[in-house]
């Protein structure tokens, strides 16, 4: 595999796409992550080849035509994410990695630290997990328990999800089975290698509030007794999440106030990828998921007296995708369960790179008619009309992608 930095309107407009969906600023400006996101868009498109060789690291330098400053801080960030096994000596180079289930599970749990989650939403999205295993297996005709409640042994949920044949459910049941209450996060970062990039990571995470000034690596390296390098790696991860900034100069690191979750995102939809699912795989599990979002808002408006669902100015009536992709996150957000809204865009992220999964014209246009009144039962409360509402848009989704995987 020959990597390419192409800037050309195609490879553009997939950058853009990518960074509505993740949540993430388009990086324009800053050239080492303006060749990440080509590379992480490369991957995406073959299906994230895992193990393929790009070749050492001077020539895939020279390929690329970049200097040498970007490239290693492109090859720093394709690293600490996990997205590049870096191999040195003879026989080495680069070669396509991608993270592991357990490499979400700690993004996630640190994630949820960082930005001040309610702990139940652990809970609340495992539920989402095992009633979407239920409904799976009952439309496939295997028996399975009822979907009321939590079941007990997370090992015979993944064994169900394992049956019943979506790599995309199968991941979500090992990811829900991991995770655990956020207060027990710290402990299972200590591994060694790369995770003790993320085990810094998750422990400068929680000096924010201590030591809100910037700070340059040797200083981190010498006060907590880490390499300059693994420093570097975890500030990167830092990065990703949107915890801290980072700029040249002794005094590099600044702290951000808002965290999205971009960089748990660029890490679950590599790994959903990875496990070869298809589209329609996809269109399942991103469709229970995505059409639970719109019940928990009303949910929660309704235990609220009432909310104000407003979209900024034509975005709620546009057929553009990236209008569509921003009422999706909206809807998302709405459901205040961020467990729930990055399982939903990672497998967002993936379907982009789906033509079997894209949407027509006229199927866009009934989508935003529906989400409108979505948007309505939402605002009244109406927790069975706002899910009734998903579901029906969910079909019209999994009908277009039908036509074109038959097509």
């Amino acid at each position: 595999m020959r990597l390419s930095f192409s800037q050309g309107m195609k490879a553009d407009d997939a950058r853009r796409l990518t960074a509505c969906i993740i949540g993430a600023n388009d990086p324009t400006g800053n050239l080492a992550h303006e060749v990440v996101s080509a590379v992480e868009i490369q991957f995406l498109q073959r299906g994230w080849p895992v193990g393929e060789p790009l070749g050492a690291l001077p020539q895939v330098q020279k390929d690329l035509g970049l200097g040498r400053p970007a490239w290693r801080e492109a090859v720093i960030i394709l690293e600490a994410r996990g997205l590049l096994d870096v191999r040195r000596g003879p026989g080495g180079g680069l070669f396509v990695a991608a993270p592991t289930a357990e490499d979400v599970v700690e993004a996630m749990q640190m994630y949820l630290i960082v930005c001040g989650a309610d702990p139940g939403c652990i809970d609340e999205f495992r539920l989402l997990v095992w009633r979407m295993i239920v409904d799976a297996a009952l439309t496939r005709g295997i028996d399975s328990p009822a979907a009321s409640a939590l079941p007990a042994d997370w090992d015979c949920v993944v064994a169900l999800a394992e049956r019943i044949g979506n790599p995309a459910i199968t991941l979500s049941a090992r990811i829900a089975q991991m995770l655990t209450g956020t207060e027990s996060t710290e402990p299972s970062f200590a591994r060694p290698g790369r995770k003790s990039a993320m085990a810094l990571a998750a422990q400068m995470s929680r000096e924010m509030m201590s030591r809100p000034g910037p700070e340059a690596e040797w200083e981190t390296a010498d006060r907590l007794g880490y390499s300059v390098a693994v420093v570097r790696q975890a500030r990167r991860i830092l990065q990703d999440f949107g915890v801290v900034s980072c700029q040249r100069g002794r005094k590099g690191l600044h702290w951000s106030p808002a965290p999205g979750p971009a960089g748990v995102i660029r890490l679950l939809a590599p790994c959903l990828i990875a496990t070869g699912m298809s589209a329609r795989d996809n269109a399942e599990a991103a469709n229970f998921l995505a059409c639970n979002a719109p019940r928990l808002a009303a949910e929660r408006a309704a235990a609220r007296g009432g909310a104000i669902v407003k979209l900024l100015g034509t975005v709620a009536n546009s057929l553009e995708l990236i209008d569509l992709i921003r009422t999706e996150n909206f809807l998302l957000e709405l459901a205040c369960n961020p467990l729930l809204s990055i399982m939903t865009r990672s497998l967002g992220l993936a379907n982009l790179v789906s033509p079997g999964a894209q949407i027509d014209v006229k199927g866009r246009v009934d989508i935003v008619a529906i989400n409108h009144r979505i948007m309505r039962a939402i605002e009244a409360g109406d927790a069975a009309t706002a899910g009734a509402l998903a579901r029906g848009k969910g079909e019209i989704q999994q009908a277009e992608a039908h036509y074109r995987l038959s097509a």
